[in-house]
């Protein structure tokens, strides 16, 4: 089949493709988890920085409605 971009792939390469985004979609599998990703991750986790967060928790000041004064 005849893709945009003049791109060509087998029917069973598209329905290969479509089922793996269905079921990403339906959260039965994460992208991180398909083997064509497999070295993209080795690399990236070989070059992770440690980066420091702070998390700030908020408590509300006020409960219930506001005045409109």
């Amino acid at each position: 089949m005849k893709l945009p971009g003049g791109q060509y792939r087998k029917r069973e390469q598209l329905a290969r493709a479509h089922d793996i985004l269905r079921r990403i979609a339906a959260g039965e599998i994460n992208s991180r988890q398909l083997p064509e990703n497999a070295a993209l991750l080795a690399r990236r986790q070989h070059n992770a920085v440690p980066v420091p967060a702070t998390v700030f928790h908020l408590s509300a000041a006020r409960v219930g409605p506001r005045s409109a004064a």
